[in-house]
């Protein structure tokens, strides 16, 4: 479980600004999706190939 000062930490990391009545909010947001990424079989999660971030496809 990630606390105000880790979530605080990464935002900055990310230069994104969290105001300061969001932190609970997006902190339970972020625990809970962190939570159910851990129930999922890993087996099954290293065969899956990542989305890219970027815009355009293969060959553009």
């Amino acid at each position: 479980m990630l606390t105000s000062k880790d979530l605080l930490s990464l935002a900055k990391a990310a230069s994104l600004d969290i105001r300061p009545e969001d932190i609970e909010d997006v902190l339970l947001g972020l625990n809970g999706v962190l939570e159910a990424i851990e129930e999922l079989p890993s087996d099954q999660l290293a065969i899956i190939e990542p989305l890219s971030t970027t815009k355009g496809g293969k060959n553009d």
